[in-house]
């Protein structure tokens, strides 16, 4: 299990800044990572996108993308993350997450979110997507589980 402070410490040792965009855990990463004094050197923010119109307009994910293959995608994920970045040049890594927690979601997509990660390397950007399926059985434990993921991959990304 990874811990806020620890992932804080490395961004802050790396001389790293992250930006977010939180759809299905509503800006609970963020928090995460607030919770930890001294966060505001290394988190820039997190814009919180739960209504597919939001996706579009503050972040620019391409509304026929969504309409396709829903606001719950990998392309999707990617897409956020590409938009958060574009908006904050000063982010050296970004990473968006989107999906379903359920209840009420088909069996398919049930409990399963992605996670788009991206770093930046001057004017270069790589981007990858990650697709994660939920082991807790209900939404907040859903929640907290797609944070702990959150947070292990971008200290990977710093690792």
């Amino acid at each position: 299990m990874v811990d806020a402070y620890s992932v804080v410490q490395q961004l802050v040792d790396g001389k790293h800044r992250i930006v977010l965009a939180e759809s299905c855990t509503a800006g609970a990463i963020a928090a995460e990572l607030g919770s930890v004094p001294g966060v505001s050197s290394v988190l820039l923010g997190s814009a919180v996108v739960y209504h597919p119109d939001l996706k579009s307009d503050w972040l620019g994910v391409d509304k026929e993308t969504i309409e396709k293959l829903t606001a719950e995608s990998a392309p999707v994920a990617h897409q956020l993350v590409s938009g958060i970045m574009q908006k904050t040049p000063m982010a050296t890594l970004g990473l968006a997450i989107t999906g379903h927690l359920g209840p009420g979601a088909l069996p398919e997509v049930d409990g399963v979110v992605y996670i788009g990660t991206a770093a930046r390397d001057r004017d270069d950007l790589k981007i990858n997507v990650h697709a994660n399926q939920l082991a807790k059985p209900k939404r907040i434990g859903r929640r907290n589980e797609a944070v702990q993921i959150a947070l292990r991959l971008i200290s990977e990304m710093v690792g």
